[in-house]
């Protein structure tokens, strides 16, 4: 996951991390450990949530929360 990405697309709604968490039904406290690094994993839920709340476009969600490319993988075909 792109946590600088997804701060970023925090920051561009305009939104607050507290208005971000409320939507989210989370805590601004967990929310802000959910973006340090190493902090809690985003669940799948939170983070179909997060590009509604957000408004990402697909492309840009797939670079936020999907990881594309490694070292140990060739071909990663994004889910549409």
């Amino acid at each position: 996951m792109n946590i600088s990405k997804l701060k970023g697309k925090i920051a561009e709604s305009g939104k607050s991390i507290a208005e971000v968490a409320e939507k989210l039904g989370i805590s601004s406290s967990t929310l802000y450990r959910k973006l340090a690094n190493n902090g809690e994993p985003i669940t799948i839920k939170e983070a179909n949530d997060l590009v509604e709340i957000l408004s990402i476009e697909p492309d840009e969600a797939a670079d936020i929360f999907l990881i594309t490319k490694s070292h140990k993988c060739d071909d990663i075909v994004p889910i549409s």
